[in-house]
């Protein structure tokens, strides 16, 4: 198999997972798979890819080192203050919003009241 890729057993191994769940990790997208030409039961991972997963699932166990990365990635874990909603009136940047809009009523409650 080309170097650029690696086999299932291969790939399982390098992320320290069985086959069914480097498989489930495939059908979720977080890993493609292609077809290994003349087998069309067996399927190749590119090694790129399983080393990019790799390294963020080593960096799940240190959050601190992941924050720089995760732009990269697309995934939002850096902390922010700037907006708080806990059931109290909501606030942006200290400041208190408007409180929301009343809820609906039903067609029935807007005849009466006309």
């Amino acid at each position: 198999m080309e170097d650029r890729f690696l086999t299932a057993q291969e790939a399982a191994a390098e992320l320290g997972v069985s086959l069914a769940t480097l498989y489930a990790y495939a059908s979720r997208g977080m890993l493609s798979s292609h077809e290994v030409p003349g087998d069309s039961r067996a399927r190749r991972y590119p090694r790129q890819e399983v080393l990019r997963l790799k390294e963020k699932k080593e960096l799940r166990k240190e959050p601190e080192k992941a924050a720089p990365r995760a732009l990269s990635w697309g995934a939002p874990v850096l902390e922010s203050a700037i907006t708080l909603i806990d059931g109290r009136p909501t606030t942006a940047r200290s400041h208190t919003l408007e409180p929301p809009a009343p809820t609906a009523r039903s067609a029935s409650a807007i005849r009466r009241a006309m």
